[in-house]
């Protein structure tokens, strides 16, 4: 985990000023650096994580009535996608300005920028396709899969280069144990 943890990470920004919210929310009061803080920073950036199953079943259920293309619905779903992108990108900036003296010799800039530069890529230029004048629906999703392809190679270099083996060297160990497998986050730390 990074910075040793949840609870060592709230340790190490024990002594640090208050924090305003980030802009637009700026005129909020400051909070503490606390481990309610970082709780808060999590629910609001996996908000997509459950948002994203929910939509995929709502789709499920358009396409099963013949309404996924609908613009309506299109458009309704443009916009709850691009409002649960922008809480979840608000939240990370929020959990970094909390954490970034903790987590700075971790370089999570590279790695957030690596990271979500896959996810601004791949959405907005799914979004760019379908923009193309005179090209159905199953053209242009045939077209952000081939260009999707083609980016991954680029994608993996990056990726490879941010996140590095090298960090993670154990040294010699022949087998971890399993419980390191369910300390990594568990419900009970995002929810409680």
């Amino acid at each position: 985990e990074y910075a040793g943890g949840e609870a060592n990470c709230v340790a190490k920004m024990q002594g640090q000023p208050p924090l305003h919210p980030p802009c637009p929310l700026c005129f909020l009061r400051a909070r503490p650096r606390t481990g309610r803080l970082l709780r808060e920073c999590k629910r609001g950036t996996l908000q997509f994580v459950v948002l994203k199953p929910l939509m995929a079943l709502v789709s499920i259920i358009m396409a099963s009535q013949d309404l996924l293309y609908d613009v309506g619905y299109q458009t309704a779903m443009l916009i709850i996608y691009n409002l649960a992108y922008s809480v979840a990108l608000y939240y990370l900036l929020y959990f970094y300005l909390a954490t970034k003296e903790a987590c700075k010799q971790f370089k999570p800039i590279s790695k957030f920028a690596a990271v979500k530069s896959i996810v601004f890529a791949t959405y907005y230029q799914s979004l760019l396709v379908r923009l193309v004048p005179r090209m159905t629906t199953e053209r242009a999703l045939l077209w952000s899969d081939f260009i999707l392809c083609v980016e991954m190679v680029g994608f993996a270099i990056a990726l490879s280069c941010v996140f590095s083996s090298r960090v993670y060297d154990l040294g010699d160990v022949t087998a971890l144990p399993a419980d390191a497998l369910f300390c990594l986050m568990t419900v009970s730390e995002t929810v409680g």
